[in-house]
């Protein structure tokens, strides 16, 4: 893997001026994943970003084929861009052509990282042009519920977790589980079960951050990411989605002529990093999944903590 200290390009002043001489325009630059697993995703890029698989790549894609440290994008003082490979084991590509060298990237240029992924290049006064409203969100989020996808979940919580790491902040995970959707579903049918998810997945949403991550993870379990939250903030959030859910029914449309509304309750699992035995995001995942075990075993309407962050 790639470093500062063995980077020849560490210098951006050094990257040489582009054929014709020209500068890109000064609006903001962006990558757009147009094929892999977190397509639909944009990243803004800044003067400096690495795009790899490892955790603390700015750009992370996990796609087969892609090194640890597999490119990087400079801009000089200028403005102009360039893509450098850093020595990945299957290439960098421009417009499918293999790059030697450091590439000046033009609005519009595809690069291929991987066995799969490509990502465009390009500037934000151009995405609208380029994607119409809602292209991104449909690839990235659930239909019934809005949340995020599951997969594209698992790449923000390894994103987050290597944010949370680097910058020594606690990352708070939150799984949530609608409590006996079963049997919601054989009362009332499969259409009003989906209303009900529906629902609350925009009662959560109304409450989150921006900066909060809420996915469907399967089911009717839902999983939520908060960046700097420590363990009673972790705790007190669960206990207000609890009540959010619990306080107020649920209005089904198709049930009106049999029901005015639907009580629900949830169960809620919390796990914080950092944590000695949370070194990775599959452990916190692990320890929030057993947290929401315990809170089902002894709920329902429950929240409970993972246990080795229990006091005492």
């Amino acid at each position: 893997m790639s470093t500062d200290a063995d980077d020849p390009l560490k210098d951006t002043q050094t990257l040489p001026t582009p054929a014709d001489g020209t500068a890109e325009p000064t609006d903001s630059p962006y990558l757009i994943v147009l094929r892999g697993l977190r397509v639909g995703e944009m990243f803004r890029i800044n003067t400096r970003i690495t795009i790899g698989r490892d955790d603390g790549a700015d750009v992370r894609m996990s796609d087969a084929g892609v090194s640890r440290a597999h490119a990087r994008i400079l801009t000089r003082p200028d403005g102009v861009i360039y893509l450098v490979d850093l020595e990945s084991s299957n290439g960098t590509f421009v417009n499918g052509e293999r790059i030697t060298g450091p590439t000046f990237l033009a609005d519009g240029d595809k690069i291929g990282v991987g066995f799969t992924s490509i990502l465009k290049f390009t500037y934000s006064e151009q995405l609208e042009k380029l994607f119409p409203e809602g292209v991104f969100n449909r690839a990235r989020k659930d239909d019934l519920t809005g949340a995020l996808k599951r997969k594209y979940f698992d790449e923000r919580l390894h994103t987050e977790f290597a944010y949370s790491r680097r910058h020594q902040q606690p990352l708070a995970l939150l799984f949530i589980d609608i409590d006996h959707f079963k049997a919601l579903n054989d009362s009332w049918g499969y259409p009003a079960g989906d209303a009900v998810l529906a629902a609350l997945s925009r009662r959560v949403q109304g409450v989150l951050r921006n900066e909060d991550i809420f996915a469907r993870y399967g089911g009717e379990e839902f999983a939520l990411v908060c960046r700097a939250t420590d363990r009673p903030h972790a705790m007190a959030l669960g206990e207000r989605l609890r009540a959010l859910v619990a306080d107020d029914p649920f209005f089904v449309p198709s049930l009106l002529e049999r029901v005015p509304s639907v009580p629900v309750t949830i169960s809620v699992g919390v796990a914080v990093y950092p944590d000695p035995g949370l070194g990775t995001p599959g452990q916190l995942l692990a320890a929030a999944d057993l947290a929401l075990f315990a809170a089902k075993s002894s709920g329902p309407n429950v929240v409970r903590l993972a246990s080795s962050q229990r006091p005492g």
